[in-house]
This record gives structure tokens, sequence and C-alpha cells, in this order.
């Protein structure tokens, strides 16, 4: 039985505990993916978020995530 991911939320130390390495085109939008989940996970850093990350740039990051999500699945 395989062992269960511990309960984090740094998407770099996950793929490392997976010996995973992303191709060059991934390993930066892992890093920013990793860099923003943290500051979400708290209500005060809200406003200074909606500022920094508009429209686009967040459909940016949710279509680069999709990439990763696909990168992820054709490793199992």
């Amino acid at each position: 039985m395989a062992e269960s991911p511990p309960k984090i939320h740094n998407l770099i130390f996950l793929i490392e505990k997976m010996s995973l390495e992303p191709p060059d085109d991934l390993h930066e939008v892992i890093f920013s993916l990793n860099r923003v989940s943290i500051p979400t996970r708290y209500p005060d850093d809200i406003e200074k978020m909606k500022k920094e990350y508009n429209r686009r740039k967040t459909i940016i990051y949710v279509e680069k995530g999709k990439d990763v999500l696909k990168w992820l699945k054709a490793q199992l």
C-alpha cells in the first residue's frame, strides 16, 4: 500500500517527496503556485491578494495549474 502524503500545502516539498523532476516549463509555475497558496489561506492578506492578482493573472494561474495537474497525472 502506498504511503499517504503528509498534510501540508508545500507543492515543492510534495513533488520532491515523490522524487519527481518537473519539466523546465512547469518548474517556475509550481514555484509560483506554491508561493501564492500560503497567503490565500490567511484572511488578513485577502485585500492585498485581490490587488496583486487581478482576474487576468488569476486565469493564467488556473490554466497553468491545469498543466501541472496534467503532468502529475501522467507521472502516476
